[in-house]
Protein backbone atom coordinates (compact mmCIF):
# COMPACT_ATOMS: atom_id res chain seq x y z
CA UNK A 1 0.00 0.00 0.00
CA UNK A 2 1.35 3.41 -0.92
CA UNK A 3 2.08 5.72 1.97
CA UNK A 4 3.42 9.21 2.17
CA UNK A 5 5.42 8.88 5.37
CA UNK A 6 6.20 5.89 7.52
CA UNK A 7 4.30 6.04 10.78
CA UNK A 8 5.81 5.43 14.19
CA UNK A 9 3.99 2.15 14.77
CA UNK A 10 5.43 0.69 11.56
CA UNK A 11 9.01 0.98 12.79
CA UNK A 12 10.58 -2.35 13.72
CA UNK A 13 12.73 -2.73 16.81
CA UNK A 14 14.89 -5.52 18.15
CA UNK A 15 13.34 -7.98 20.61
CA UNK A 16 13.72 -7.01 24.28
CA UNK A 17 15.04 -3.63 23.22
CA UNK A 18 18.30 -5.24 22.11
CA UNK A 19 19.49 -5.28 25.73
CA UNK A 20 20.34 -8.96 26.01
CA UNK A 21 23.66 -8.48 24.22
CA UNK A 22 25.61 -5.37 23.34
CA UNK A 23 25.68 -4.95 19.59
CA UNK A 24 28.03 -3.16 17.22
CA UNK A 25 28.13 -1.92 13.65
CA UNK A 26 30.93 -2.30 11.16
CA UNK A 27 31.72 1.12 9.76
CA UNK A 28 33.62 2.21 6.65
CA UNK A 29 34.19 5.66 5.19
CA UNK A 30 34.27 6.39 1.46
CA UNK A 31 35.24 9.47 -0.54
CA UNK A 32 33.16 10.39 -3.59
CA UNK A 33 35.32 13.04 -5.18
CA UNK A 34 35.86 16.53 -3.81
CA UNK A 35 35.01 20.19 -4.26
CA UNK A 36 37.44 23.08 -4.40
CA UNK A 37 37.23 26.08 -2.11
CA UNK A 38 39.37 28.59 -0.22
CA UNK A 39 40.32 26.94 3.06
CA UNK A 40 40.19 30.18 5.06
CA UNK A 41 36.50 30.56 4.27
CA UNK A 42 35.77 27.43 6.31
CA UNK A 43 38.18 28.08 9.19
CA UNK A 44 39.42 31.62 9.68
CA UNK A 45 42.72 30.44 11.23
CA UNK A 46 43.66 28.63 8.01
CA UNK A 47 45.69 30.18 5.17
CA UNK A 48 44.04 31.79 2.18
CA UNK A 49 44.72 29.06 -0.33
CA UNK A 50 42.65 26.76 -2.52
CA UNK A 51 42.13 23.19 -1.31
CA UNK A 52 40.01 20.18 -2.19
CA UNK A 53 37.42 19.17 0.41
CA UNK A 54 36.48 15.47 0.17
CA UNK A 55 32.81 14.50 -0.10
CA UNK A 56 32.14 11.50 2.12
CA UNK A 57 29.57 8.86 2.83
CA UNK A 58 29.62 6.04 5.37
CA UNK A 59 28.63 2.40 5.09
CA UNK A 60 27.33 0.73 8.24
CA UNK A 61 26.80 -3.00 8.47
CA UNK A 62 24.35 -3.79 11.26
CA UNK A 63 24.17 -7.37 12.61
CA UNK A 64 20.41 -7.64 12.05
CA UNK A 65 19.44 -4.63 9.90
CA UNK A 66 21.99 -5.23 7.15
CA UNK A 67 23.58 -2.58 4.95
CA UNK A 68 22.95 1.07 5.81
CA UNK A 69 24.41 4.28 4.43
CA UNK A 70 24.87 7.69 6.00
CA UNK A 71 24.53 10.13 3.07
CA UNK A 72 25.75 9.27 -0.44
CA UNK A 73 28.18 12.02 -1.47
CA UNK A 74 28.48 12.98 -5.12
CA UNK A 75 27.16 10.87 -8.02
CA UNK A 76 26.71 11.23 -11.76
CA UNK A 77 23.23 12.65 -11.09
CA UNK A 78 24.92 15.79 -9.73
CA UNK A 79 26.38 16.59 -13.15
CA UNK A 80 23.00 16.12 -14.82
CA UNK A 81 21.21 18.21 -12.21
CA UNK A 82 23.69 21.10 -12.46
CA UNK A 83 23.78 21.21 -16.26
CA UNK A 84 21.06 23.86 -16.43
CA UNK A 85 20.28 27.20 -14.83
CA UNK A 86 19.94 28.05 -11.98
CA UNK A 87 21.47 24.88 -10.53
CA UNK A 88 24.51 25.32 -12.76
CA UNK A 89 25.53 28.08 -10.35
CA UNK A 90 26.07 25.42 -7.67
CA UNK A 91 28.69 23.66 -9.80
CA UNK A 92 30.35 26.98 -10.67
CA UNK A 93 30.60 28.15 -7.06
CA UNK A 94 31.76 24.76 -5.76
CA UNK A 95 33.65 23.14 -8.66
CA UNK A 96 33.93 19.39 -8.15
CA UNK A 97 36.43 16.69 -9.03
CA UNK A 98 34.45 13.50 -9.55
CA UNK A 99 34.56 10.40 -11.75
CA UNK A 100 31.76 7.87 -12.16
CA UNK A 101 33.72 5.09 -10.42
CA UNK A 102 33.81 7.24 -7.27
CA UNK A 103 30.04 7.12 -6.77
CA UNK A 104 28.74 5.33 -3.69
CA UNK A 105 27.05 2.65 -5.82
CA UNK A 106 30.22 1.93 -7.83
CA UNK A 107 32.48 1.76 -4.80
CA UNK A 108 30.13 -0.55 -2.90
CA UNK A 109 29.78 -2.83 -5.91
CA UNK A 110 33.56 -3.22 -6.05
CA UNK A 111 33.33 -4.46 -2.45
CA UNK A 112 30.67 -6.99 -3.41
CA UNK A 113 27.68 -5.00 -2.10
CA UNK A 114 24.94 -4.42 -4.66
CA UNK A 115 22.91 -1.16 -4.57
CA UNK A 116 19.77 -3.28 -4.14
CA UNK A 117 21.15 -4.59 -0.82
CA UNK A 118 21.16 -1.18 0.85
CA UNK A 119 18.28 -1.26 3.33
CA UNK A 120 18.29 2.27 4.72
CA UNK A 121 19.96 5.61 4.05
CA UNK A 122 20.33 8.06 6.92
CA UNK A 123 20.38 11.61 5.55
CA UNK A 124 22.26 14.16 7.64
CA UNK A 125 20.90 17.10 5.60
CA UNK A 126 19.75 17.95 2.08
CA UNK A 127 22.73 19.74 0.56
CA UNK A 128 23.39 18.35 -2.91
CA UNK A 129 26.84 16.96 -2.08
CA UNK A 130 25.21 14.71 0.53
CA UNK A 131 22.21 13.37 -1.43
CA UNK A 132 23.38 13.15 -5.05
CA UNK A 133 23.45 9.34 -5.04
CA UNK A 134 20.02 8.61 -3.53
CA UNK A 135 18.57 7.52 -6.87
CA UNK A 136 21.13 4.70 -7.15
CA UNK A 137 19.59 2.71 -4.27
CA UNK A 138 16.10 1.55 -5.34
CA UNK A 139 15.30 -0.59 -2.28
CA UNK A 140 16.47 1.78 0.43
CA UNK A 141 14.16 3.59 2.79
CA UNK A 142 15.19 7.08 3.84
CA UNK A 143 15.50 8.56 7.30
CA UNK A 144 16.00 12.25 8.07
CA UNK A 145 14.79 14.89 10.48
CA UNK A 146 11.33 16.31 9.89
CA UNK A 147 12.71 19.84 10.26
CA UNK A 148 15.38 19.11 7.66
CA UNK A 149 12.98 17.83 5.03
CA UNK A 150 10.29 20.44 5.62
CA UNK A 151 12.93 23.17 5.16
CA UNK A 152 13.47 22.10 1.53
CA UNK A 153 10.22 20.36 0.59
CA UNK A 154 8.61 22.05 -2.38
CA UNK A 155 11.56 24.40 -2.91
CA UNK A 156 12.92 24.92 -6.42
CA UNK A 157 14.92 27.40 -8.45
CA UNK A 158 16.88 30.09 -6.65
CA UNK A 159 15.09 29.46 -3.34
CA UNK A 160 16.30 25.85 -3.40
CA UNK A 161 19.75 26.87 -4.58
CA UNK A 162 20.11 29.25 -1.63
CA UNK A 163 19.75 26.15 0.56
CA UNK A 164 22.24 24.16 -1.59
CA UNK A 165 19.34 21.86 -2.48
CA UNK A 166 18.64 20.47 -5.95
CA UNK A 167 15.17 18.87 -5.99
CA UNK A 168 15.80 16.60 -8.99
CA UNK A 169 18.34 14.64 -6.94
CA UNK A 170 15.48 13.12 -4.91
CA UNK A 171 13.94 9.89 -6.28
CA UNK A 172 10.42 10.29 -7.64
CA UNK A 173 9.08 8.03 -4.87
CA UNK A 174 11.11 9.71 -2.13
CA UNK A 175 8.21 10.54 0.19
CA UNK A 176 6.75 7.02 0.00
CA UNK A 177 10.08 5.66 1.25
CA UNK A 178 10.62 8.32 3.92
CA UNK A 179 10.39 8.27 7.70
CA UNK A 180 11.41 10.86 10.25
CA UNK A 181 13.96 10.52 13.02
CA UNK A 182 11.62 12.33 15.41
CA UNK A 183 9.20 9.39 15.15
CA UNK A 184 11.79 6.96 16.49
CA UNK A 185 12.21 6.03 20.13
CA UNK A 186 14.02 8.52 22.34
CA UNK A 187 17.04 6.76 23.80
CA UNK A 188 16.53 5.48 27.35
CA UNK A 189 20.22 4.62 27.77
CA UNK A 190 21.43 6.92 30.55
CA UNK A 191 25.08 6.44 29.62
CA UNK A 192 24.43 7.68 26.06
CA UNK A 193 22.37 10.52 27.44
CA UNK A 194 25.22 11.60 29.70
CA UNK A 195 27.71 11.24 26.87
CA UNK A 196 25.73 13.51 24.54
CA UNK A 197 24.37 15.85 27.24
CA UNK A 198 26.43 18.76 25.92
CA UNK A 199 24.23 18.90 22.80
CA UNK A 200 21.10 19.58 24.89
CA UNK A 201 18.79 17.80 22.47
CA UNK A 202 16.70 14.66 22.16
CA UNK A 203 18.65 11.51 21.31
CA UNK A 204 16.98 8.98 19.01
CA UNK A 205 17.89 5.30 19.15
CA UNK A 206 17.58 4.31 15.48
CA UNK A 207 17.72 0.50 15.90
CA UNK A 208 16.68 0.40 19.56
CA UNK A 209 19.99 -1.21 20.51
CA UNK A 210 22.37 1.72 21.04
CA UNK A 211 24.39 1.04 17.90
CA UNK A 212 23.32 4.23 16.11
CA UNK A 213 21.82 7.23 17.88
CA UNK A 214 20.82 10.45 16.16
CA UNK A 215 20.78 14.01 17.50
CA UNK A 216 20.42 17.54 16.16
CA UNK A 217 23.40 19.48 14.77
CA UNK A 218 21.55 22.34 13.10
CA UNK A 219 23.17 25.54 11.93
CA UNK A 220 24.94 24.55 8.74
CA UNK A 221 21.52 23.36 7.55
CA UNK A 222 18.12 23.26 9.22
CA UNK A 223 17.54 19.95 10.94
CA UNK A 224 21.03 18.63 10.23
CA UNK A 225 21.56 15.40 12.17
CA UNK A 226 24.66 13.78 13.63
CA UNK A 227 25.01 10.08 14.46
CA UNK A 228 26.93 8.42 17.28
CA UNK A 229 27.86 4.90 16.17
CA UNK A 230 29.10 2.05 18.35
CA UNK A 231 31.70 0.08 16.42
CA UNK A 232 33.71 -2.79 17.92
CA UNK A 233 36.95 -0.89 18.42
CA UNK A 234 35.63 2.58 19.18
CA UNK A 235 32.72 4.96 19.15
CA UNK A 236 32.51 7.26 16.13
CA UNK A 237 30.56 10.50 16.02
CA UNK A 238 29.54 11.35 12.45
CA UNK A 239 29.34 15.13 12.69
CA UNK A 240 28.10 15.83 9.14
CA UNK A 241 28.91 19.48 8.36
CA UNK A 242 28.91 20.66 11.96
CA UNK A 243 32.36 21.91 10.94
CA UNK A 244 34.35 21.67 7.72
CA UNK A 245 37.43 20.25 9.42
CA UNK A 246 38.56 18.68 12.68
CA UNK A 247 40.87 21.60 13.48
CA UNK A 248 37.86 23.92 13.67
CA UNK A 249 36.33 21.64 16.31
CA UNK A 250 39.55 21.25 18.30
CA UNK A 251 40.13 25.02 18.37
CA UNK A 252 36.48 26.13 18.30
CA UNK A 253 37.45 28.18 15.25
CA UNK A 254 34.50 29.46 13.19
CA UNK A 255 34.41 30.06 9.44
CA UNK A 256 34.69 33.52 7.97
CA UNK A 257 31.56 35.62 8.22
CA UNK A 258 30.97 35.53 4.45
CA UNK A 259 29.98 31.85 4.82
CA UNK A 260 26.79 33.06 6.50
CA UNK A 261 25.43 33.22 2.96
CA UNK A 262 25.36 29.41 2.83
CA UNK A 263 24.51 28.69 6.48
CA UNK A 264 20.91 28.29 7.56
CA UNK A 265 21.64 30.15 10.81
CA UNK A 266 25.10 31.47 11.71
CA UNK A 267 24.42 31.82 15.44
CA UNK A 268 23.06 28.26 15.55
CA UNK A 269 26.11 27.06 13.59
CA UNK A 270 28.47 28.70 16.10
CA UNK A 271 26.56 27.15 18.99
CA UNK A 272 26.78 23.70 17.38
CA UNK A 273 30.51 24.19 16.73
CA UNK A 274 31.03 25.12 20.38
CA UNK A 275 29.14 22.01 21.52
CA UNK A 276 31.26 19.81 19.24
CA UNK A 277 34.34 21.45 20.74
CA UNK A 278 33.12 20.68 24.27
CA UNK A 279 32.33 17.10 23.26
CA UNK A 280 35.85 16.71 21.86
CA UNK A 281 37.29 17.85 25.19
CA UNK A 282 35.08 15.71 27.42
CA UNK A 283 34.95 12.60 25.19
CA UNK A 284 38.50 12.24 23.81
CA UNK A 285 38.14 8.51 23.08
CA UNK A 286 35.32 9.09 20.58
CA UNK A 287 36.49 9.60 17.01
CA UNK A 288 34.74 12.74 15.76
CA UNK A 289 34.41 13.04 11.97
CA UNK A 290 33.27 16.10 10.00
CA UNK A 291 32.36 14.77 6.55
CA UNK A 292 34.64 17.11 4.57
CA UNK A 293 37.69 16.90 6.84
CA UNK A 294 40.97 16.03 5.11
CA UNK A 295 42.62 14.74 8.31
CA UNK A 296 40.45 11.69 8.88
CA UNK A 297 42.19 8.32 8.60
CA UNK A 298 41.64 4.73 9.66
CA UNK A 299 38.12 4.07 8.39
CA UNK A 300 38.67 3.66 4.64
Amino acid sequence: MSRRYQSKRELSYLPNGGKDKQMYVKLKMYTTGSCGQLEKLTNRTKPLHHVQFPARFFHLEHPTEGHILVDTGYATHFRTATSRFPYKLYAILTPIHFSDEQSAASQLQRRGIQPSEIRKILITHFHADHIAGLKDFPNATFLCSRRGYESVRGQSGLLALKKAFIPSLLPDDFESRLSFIEDYAVSQDSSIGQQLAVFETEIYDIFHDGTVVAFDLSGHAEGQMGFLCRAEQRQVLLAADGAWDSAAIRDNSPPMRVTSLILSDRSEYLETLHKLHQFHITQPTVQLIPFHCREVEGLE
